[in-house]
Formats: structure tokens, sequence, C-alpha cells
């Protein structure tokens, strides 16, 4: 079963999420498939594109949602919650995503290593030179 199916913003892909436990990118012109996006556990339930096309967020029963890179299908980041979650969506200017679950919350996640970083640097006593916020950022 296909649950869900989203264009990307230029509209040239489609996202589809299925009950087998996979969310699939193809080429809307042609129903080629691109890439098969593998590593939940669970049903897939939702799934859509950021803003500028280059990553995807699903939702699954397995209690996470996941980012992926629209370009390659490399899993990103794993988003946990206690319960299967049911919907994520990126904020308009794709810098955070919003997951909502069976486990009674919604929550709101930062989904770019830049931003990850500069929170972690906001909590330790010493700050990173230029160069060390470069080379980390290169990773």
């Amino acid at each position: 079963q296909v649950w869900r199916a989203a264009f990307s913003p230029d509209g040239e892909r489609v996202v589809t999420v299925s009950r087998d436990n996979t969310a699939r990118l193809w080429w809307a012109a042609t129903g080629e498939e691109l890439a098969v996006l593998r590593g939940h556990a669970d049903r897939v339930y939702h799934a859509e594109f950021s803003p500028d096309g280059e990553r995807v967020v699903t939702a699954s029963f397995d209690n996470t949602a996941r980012l992926w890179s629209a370009e390659t299908g490399e899993e990103l980041a794993v988003l946990r919650h206690g319960e299967d979650v049911m919907h994520a969506e990126f904020s308009p200017d794709g810098e955070r995503v919003v997951t909502a679950s069976r486990d009674n919350t919604a929550r709101l996640w930062l989904v770019h290593f830049s931003d990850v970083l500069e929170l972690a640097q906001s909590q330790l006593p010493v700050t990173l030179t230029p160069e060390e916020r470069a080379r980390m950022l290169e990773r």
C-alpha cells in the first residue's frame, strides 16, 4: 500500500511512502525510480520535501522521523519519539522540522548541522576559532 505521495518544490520529483517500511523517490515526468529510502523498521506514514528540494523527511510507526538527502537517498538524521510518528514537516525556511507523535508530543528539531554546532558551542565554556568551526562543518 502506498499511503502518501508528494511533489518536490520544483515538480520534477515525487516521494512516496508505503507499508513496506520504505519511502521512494521518483522522476515525475517518467515514473523512473531514483532511490529507495531504507532505514525505518516499520511502516512509513508520511513524507515531504524540504522547501529547497534537497532533503526529504519521513515519519514512521517505528517511533522515528528520518531526514534524507533527496539527491543521494542517504540517511542524514534520525529523530526519535516514544511512539509512532504520524507527521513530520519542514519549516518554511527549511531550518527546522516539526514532528507529531502518538506519544502526545510535538517536537521541534534543528536540522542543519551548523545550527546544532552553534547550540552546542553556546553551552561550552570555550569558543571555537573560525578554523575549528570550518573543520567541524566539513564533516
